[in-house]
């Protein structure tokens, strides 16, 4: 008899929440410094900094800072696809090491973050998270942890349901 699984599921992050907010509030909330400073990062982080230059191929950086003092770093990366307000798709070129203890985040592969909003109603929007290209599925599961984390402190901003 052979078992087989999907390696993929073990190095995607595939994420699902309800906001009570538009899409264009929860787009801005990922794409405009001033907003992402008020949520980014899992809990026990901060995001101290953020830059964006929201073209295609242009740069992004996010600054994220533990909380205890303990890290502090940067993730980096560009833009692929811009579609307000309903698809962000960005590429990750520099993950941040908050979490050494787990794995080395400083030798991972450049991955992919897709965003995904679709209206439910006027003041209702589901976001789907989608993070692919990694190498490693303890880096994966790290980071499902950590976005939802990131997403969770975002729902403190709109609202869940």
């Amino acid at each position: 008899m052979t078992y087989t699984s999907d390696a993929e599921d073990l190095l995607t992050v595939r994420l699902n929440r309800v906001y009570n907010a538009t899409p264009e509030a929860i787009f801005a909330a990922f794409t405009k410094p001033e907003q992402i400073v008020q949520w980014w990062g899992p809990a026990g982080i901060v995001t101290s900094e953020a830059s964006v230059d929201l073209t295609p191929g242009g740069a992004f950086r996010v600054t994220m800072r533990a909380e205890d003092g303990s890290y502090e770093g940067p993730m980096t990366g560009r833009y692929i696809e811009i579609v307000p307000p309903t698809r962000l798709v960005f590429e990750i070129t520099e993950h941040c090491n908050g979490a050494p203890h787990l794995f080395d985040a400083t030798k991972l592969p450049t991955t992919t973050v897709t965003i995904e909003l679709r209206a439910l109603d006027a003041d209702r929007t589901e976001l789907t998270l989608t993070h692919t290209g990694f190498d490693n599925p303890v880096a994966a599961d790290a980071h499902t942890g950590g976005w939802g984390s990131s997403l969770e402190k975002l729902a403190g901003t709109f609202g869940i349901t």
